[in-house]
């Protein structure tokens, strides 16, 4: 790999460069600007970083403009209301800003250092940030200072406490006593670790490849490939193979993983004693394997196992200090940056695509994002679905693709539990300034995004599935931002309702970035298949659904027929995410009983909309093949399902809330259906009819065609 890296560098020497890397600006040396590795760090043997971001001196894009005029008037009206009004609410910042700053002076990296013989009571007791302390189980664990138990710089022994061997030799014990323990060929378990690294883990940064696979290949179970770590990525990994020996039931594609997942959340069921890093991946890991079998709770649950673990090992914390002194490695210390990261995101994408609040906050974390290992961030990405029209791009970048998209939900979270609090104390005019104010800051991400992870300008060219999904989470953001301004059409704007943007640019914003979801999963289906498709991708497609749903019922015959277009797309997409992932089937259920309810709305209202009753019958067709008895006599999942439920709901007012559909279903499985009134989405040609590649090169990615600025 070492000789790839020189060929990459530029041979002939520059005088100036307008970006040099983290090691050259910090040594003051002169850097060539070589991508991906400079010739400095090249001739040095050191990991060459660049923190400065590209393409500084582009004009702006007319999103961006539009976002700080929208910002600038919704400035222009809080300075008028507040002439001669009270100014405690700029007060009581000035007061937290104040607080916070007073608050720094009492770091984390202090207190880590504070171990002398010399102690000063007072300093101890006024101490505002706990500590980490190292248990006799040599893990860190994390103490803030309203315990107390910051106060101690010393080992502290617990009579009760079980060293990590004994307990997962008990774990083992009991997997064996009830037939959980699923022990995997050897190339079976080589097979779905090739499977995790390419598709799973390169999106969700969760296990520590190298470190992880040193372990495995040795033959070792220890730190950081332990039996319950391998047991949770073999039952995640297993949901994206087609191998009947990873299902319990050969022919049920659905019972894909089951022996791993059994075994992984017995072993889970001890392990919390001792909890360990590994602990934390496999619970996390373990969490979405729920989601893939549609066992929401379970899920939910598993989740908040990880990240409660996460703090108590003090994960989210920066452990530099640690290092310095010897008492953890190096590779440990990555090894915490990866999993706390990992389960971050994996917490973000919970909270969202359940629409619950965010459970980690960010004023939390201190620990820096992953290092970029050269020999995972430079990795020639390949798979094994080959596609003459693929090009394939040189690396990876999957390290790079994380810290954005931690980023990315860094700018939106907060914003979105603020605005879909069930008790906010916010005005409209106040939440509209906070959509105008992260709108800019989500734009400006989108211009600042590095050229090697942006979509190509053509669909005929195919980025990395992980940047795919980056994307994705990008254009939910901005709908879910933009969403709750979206009024009925016959309602008139109010005065002070939505200052920032009109009601009608709202809609816009939204309707690109389903388009833009939509023409994503169509690419990303020409390359890649959906087979191996992560399971987030699901809320995204959901998301973008409802919105062409919405316009299905516009007046206006153009964006009818094209959201009709695009809303078939993403069912498709959803039919074919059903081998994988369970989840999909929930959403479409979903998807059948919103359209339902809109047929209803609609004919009450005289009105007469062939294209939602249209799809409102095909919906009934696909999706209402689930709710049909199976061979043996027995109601299928999706039939059970839909007995456990009461009534159809009053459909809500103005623009619907997709997160109580889940909540009823309609037992209506054999509704006639004119077959010639529905598209195929069986036929492959159905994705060459409905949007042509050429149609699709000019708009593929809305930030060239201006659809987005």
């Amino acid at each position: 790999m070492t000789s790839s890296y020189a060929n990459v560098s530029s041979s002939k020497a520059r005088q100036r460069v307008s970006i040099a890397c983290v090691p050259c600006r910090r040594k003051r040396t002169r850097c060539d600007g070589g991508q991906p590795i400079c010739g400095v760090c090249f001739s040095k043997g050191l990991s060459c970083e660049y923190a400065e971001r590209e393409n500084k001196r582009k004009p702006p894009s007319q999103r961006l403009v539009d976002a700080l005029r929208a910002r600038i008037k919704i400035l222009e009206t809080q300075l008028k209301d507040y002439q001669g009004q009270s100014l405690d609410n700029d007060i009581s910042s000035l007061q937290a800003s104040e607080e916070d700053s007073w608050s720094d002076s009492s770091d984390h990296e202090a207190v880590q250092d504070n171990d002398s013989a010399h102690r000063d009571p007072v300093k101890d007791i006024t101490e505002l940030v706990g500590r980490l302390n190292v248990g006799e189980d040599g893990e860190l664990r994390y103490y803030g200072s309203p315990s107390n138990f910051h106060l101690l710089h010393g080992f502290m022994k617990n009579k009760t406490s079980q060293p990590v061997e004994e307990v997962r030799y008990r774990a083992s014990q009991a997997c064996y006593q009830l037939g959980y323990d699923a022990d995997a060929p050897v190339e079976l378990q080589q097979h779905l670790l090739d499977i995790f690294w390419k598709w799973q883990n390169s999106w969700q940064y969760i296990v520590h490849q190298t470190a992880f696979l040193t372990e495995f290949n040795a033959g070792i179970r220890g730190r950081y490939c332990t039996p319950l770590l391998l047991s949770a990525v073999l039952a995640i990994a297993a949901r994206y193979s087609d191998r009947s020996e990873v299902r319990s039931d050969p022919l049920d594609s659905n019972t894909a993983g089951d022996r791993f997942a059994q075994q992984a959340k017995m072993m889970l069921h001890y392990e919390i004693e001792a909890s360990t890093t590994s602990t934390v991946q496999a619970a996390t890991l373990i969490a979405l394997r729920e989601f893939a079998v549609n066992k929401e709770a379970s899920a939910w649950v598993h989740m908040g196992v990880a990240t409660r673990i996460a703090y108590n090992l003090g994960l989210n914390l920066d452990c530099y200090h640690w290092v310095q002194r010897g008492q953890i490695s190096t590779t440990e210390e990555e090894v915490r940056k990866v999993a706390w990261w990992g389960c971050y995101l994996v917490d973000k994408l919970t909270n969202i695509g359940l629409g619950r609040p965010s459970t980690i906050q960010e004023h939390d974390i201190t620990i820096p994002k992953p290092s970029l290992l050269p020999e995972i961030e430079f990795e020639h990405w390949q798979h094994d679905l080959k596609n003459e029209t693929f090009n394939e791009p040189n690396f990876s970048r999957m390290i790079s693709n994380n810290h954005y998209v931690c980023e990315l939900f860094g700018i939106i979270s907060t914003p979105l539990d603020r605005l879909y609090a069930p008790k906010s104390n916010m005005s409209r005019q106040q939440k509209g300034a906070l959509v105008a104010s992260t709108d800019v800051k989500l734009t400006e991400f989108q211009s600042n995004l590095p050229s090697f992870l942006r979509l190509p300008n053509s669909a005929r060219n195919a980025a990395l599935p992980h940047i795919c999904q980056l994307h994705l989470q990008y254009q939910v953001a901005v709908i879910l931002l933009h969403r709750p301004f979206v009024e009925t059409r016959n309602s008139k704007h109010k005065s002070g309702s939505s200052p920032d943007l009109s009601i009608q640019k709202h809609m816009e914003i939204c309707r690109a970035s389903a388009i833009a979801i939509s023409n994503i999963l169509r690419t990303y289906r020409l390359h890649y298949s959906l087979r191996r498709i992560v399971i987030s991708s699901v809320h995204c497609t959901f998301t973008a659904s409802t919105i062409h749903l919405y316009d299905t019922t516009s007046s206006d015959p153009a964006i009818r027929n094209a959201a009709s277009r695009h809303f078939q797309v993403c069912i498709s997409s959803l039919r074919e995410m059903e081998t994988c992932w369970a989840w999909s089937s929930r959403a479409l259920r979903a998807i059948q009983l919103l359209a339902k309810e809109w047929v209803t709305r609609v004919e009450e209202g005289h009105e007469t909309r062939p294209e939602i009753a249209a799809i409102s019958k095909m919906l009934d067709r696909v999706v209402g093949s689930h709710l049909r008895p199976n061979t043996n006599g027995q109601p299928s999942q999706g039939a059970v399902i839909s007995q456990q439920f009461g009534t159809i709901r009053t459909p809500p007012v103005g623009f619907p809330d997709p997160d109580i559909l889940a909540h009823s279903w309609p037992l209506d499985p054999e509704i006639p259906v004119d077959a010639s009134e529905i598209p195929s989405l069986e036929d492959e040609s159905f994705w060459n009819s409905a949007l042509s590649l050429s149609q699709l090169d000019q708009y593929f990615d809305p930030y060239h065609s201006g659809l987005l600025g």
